[in-house]
């Protein structure tokens, strides 16, 4: 177990849950969830209770529960009904009526889960994440852009929260205090660009002393990241940053045939690292369970670990030169020589 360093991931979505399911053996990580989520039963519930949108939140929670003494709960929060209407989601607004906050409720979440790790909704204002197009269309509501659309050639410009929320002070407080700031895997738009658009976070990982590590996605997104390699999601995420990013983990393991057949279907493709840096990493990261080529828990997990535990001590930012990239598990012996 890493337990000299504070991990921080943000990111929302299947990406931070899947991270936080195999993270959690190595260590007990803080993740601050997207709060700007509109799609499915969380914006059902927002849009008929005015709550917070609670679905991200609830996956993390369950991700992160433990998988020895809390398995009945986790199965519970898990649960959905026929009409997708999610059990974990209706608990945590209960919860936040109840206790009369959505921290509270979080808090309470995760005692009865048995946490190995914290869940921090990045803020406890209700906000709206809008994307503007190349074009100039704007597109309201994180469903709005997540779902396929007719114009989906158009490149996003941009995206905001409206309106302009403040961070959770747990969030900052957790990034305040971090060694290691992890962003992704998730979708750039919609599961990691909206937190950063929260005000005082991206402020506070441009303070931050921390490593910042970046999981690059093993497939791109068609209306948001068509033809994205990773110096391309990189370059995106250091502009709303406004910082370097210190080290980038990437999937360097084939994508199957018949997987990039079907989705070519989708207009997506694998994301490729066309750019090596000394301090971008390779790692056999796939997972194509289901029919889907998305990042193994157990695989990035012990990938992560492999990197994270070369920090202790070492807090420095990574000055980054073109080389070739290093696999994961390398970096300790270069640093060690």
């Amino acid at each position: 177990m890493i337990k000299e360093n504070n991990i921080v991931c943000i990111g929302g979505g299947t990406g931070l849950s899947t991270l936080l399911r195999g993270l959690k053996h190595y260590c007990a990580p803080s993740a601050i969830v997207t709060m700007a989520d509109s799609g499915g039963h969380s914006g059902q519930l927002r849009d008929e209770l005015g709550v917070l949108p609670p679905g991200d939140v609830r996956a993390c929670l369950v991700a992160l529960a433990d998988d020895d003494k809390a398995t009945l709960l986790r199965d519970l929060f898990s649960y959905r009904f026929s009409n997708g209407a999610s059990v974990g989601n209706l608990l945590l607004t209960a919860l936040s009526d109840i206790l009369g906050d959505f921290n509270q409720a979080v808090d309470a979440a995760h005692r009865l889960l048995d946490l190995k790790g914290s869940v921090i909704p990045v803020t406890l204002e209700p906000t709206d994440l809008l994307a503007e197009l190349e074009d100039g269309t704007i597109l309201f509501g994180e469903k709005a852009i997540d779902l396929p659309r007719k114009n989906g050639h158009l490149k996003i410009s941009r995206v905001w929260l409206q309106p302009k929320v403040q961070a959770n002070p747990l969030a900052k407080q957790a990034l305040a205090e971090a060694s290691a700031i992890l962003l992704g895997p998730g979708d750039l738009y919609t599961s990691i660009l909206p937190n950063l658009q929260v005000q005082g976070v991206a402020e506070a990982i441009k303070k931050s002393p921390a490593q910042l590590v970046y999981v690059a996605n093993i497939m791109t997104k068609h209306g948001e990241t068509d033809n994205f390699s990773v110096a391309n999601f990189v370059r995106v995420l250091e502009t709303y940053i406004g910082r370097s990013i210190d080290y980038v983990i990437y999937n360097n393991e084939p994508v199957p045939d018949a997987l990039i057949a079907k989705y070519r279907k989708e207009k997506a493709i694998p994301v490729i690292a066309d750019q090596l840096f000394a301090h971008w990493i390779g790692a056999p990261l796939l997972s194509t369970g289901g029919g889907l080529a998305r990042h193994d828990s157990d695989k990035l997990a012990q990938a992560l670990y492999n990197l994270i535990k070369t920090f202790k001590g070492n807090n420095a930012r990574i000055t980054r030169s073109r080389n070739n990239t290093v696999r994961a598990g390398e970096i300790l012996t270069r640093q060690n020589n």
